[in-house]
């Protein structure tokens, strides 16, 4: 039986209502970065003796998301594969979508979404750069078919499997989130260079290409909510990065921890001293 502290509660605003939006491909005008240049901002803090990517206990290619638009994740672990390569059950929709990392500053007409596998690098990712459309236009707008026959279970089975992505990570890896005190998660500060009033989002300031992680409890008790949020933040930012079309449409993918009130949460928003998820919730 995998323990309490493993359990995750995540909450999915509007079912992914306000992200499953109709997004058109990008494609040209947001290139994808050389591995050169992918290796430059990754090698201080994530490439190992052997020269090889390393993401927590996990080898990755050199050229992972680098060069050219391509399914990276699909044979790796540990959300789309087991550690032999093999595909998992329940594995999430971004699996089998093409993206690349990217340059922000010269892709102003994609959705970009800051790595949360290497939150150290600086480095940005995009689907819709690679022409990746989201589940909605995959289902409905592309095949043109105004009589789909999605079902309401299609888009329940679509959420779980997000879900159950972070909840197999985290029981798979809970004595080694546990005992590692490497995990580090964003403030619910606000950088002023990122986060930005955004049409439709009122006059809070948003950073829609990050996470947030908030709580008041000690730093021994936070720890491992601190590391379980670095999970689950990972696949919000993946979701988000894949189904958000429409940045004037709000929606938020958060997650609470019952043991000590923590709380992590996309998009980042400077909720420090305003938002108390224990009570304001």
């Amino acid at each position: 039986m995998p323990s309490r502290q493993s359990e995750i509660c995540v909450r999915w605003t509007r079912v992914l209502a306000a992200a499953l939006l109709l997004c058109e491909p990008v494609r040209g005008s947001c290139p994808c970065l050389s591995a050169s240049a992918t290796r430059a901002l990754l090698s201080e803090h994530y490439v190992d003796d052997d020269g090889d990517l390393k993401y927590e206990r996990y080898t990755y290619p050199i050229d992972y998301g680098a060069d050219s638009c391509k399914t990276h994740d699909t044979a790796l672990p540990p959300y789309c594969a087991k550690s032999g390569g093999d595909a998992r059950s329940n594995r999430p929709e971004w699996c089998s979508d093409v993206w690349c990392w990217v340059d922000p500053d010269v892709c102003d007409s994609a959705v970009v979404t800051r790595s949360a596998y290497f939150p150290k690098s600086d480095l940005y990712f995009s689907y819709q750069a690679c022409g990746a459309a989201n589940t909605f236009s995959n289902w409905f707008h592309d095949a043109g078919n105004a009589s789909s026959t999605r079902t309401i279970e299609d888009v329940v089975e679509l959420v779980e499997n997000y879900v159950f992505s972070i909840r197999d990570h985290i029981e798979s890896e809970l004595t080694a989130i546990a005992d590692d005190g490497s995990c580090s998660m964003n403030s619910c500060d606000c950088d002023e260079d990122t986060c930005k009033t955004r049409k439709g989002w009122g006059d809070e300031p948003v950073d829609l290409s990050a996470t947030m992680f908030k709580t008041d409890a000690d730093e021994n008790k936070t720890k491992l909510s601190e590391c379980m949020a670095s999970v689950a933040s990972s696949v919000f930012n993946r979701v988000a990065g894949l189904e958000y079309a429409d940045a004037t449409r709000p929606g938020f993918l958060y997650a609470g921890f019952q043991s000590d009130g923590a709380y992590a949460q996309w998009p980042r928003m400077d909720w420090c001293d305003s938002f108390d998820p224990q009570t304001d919730a």
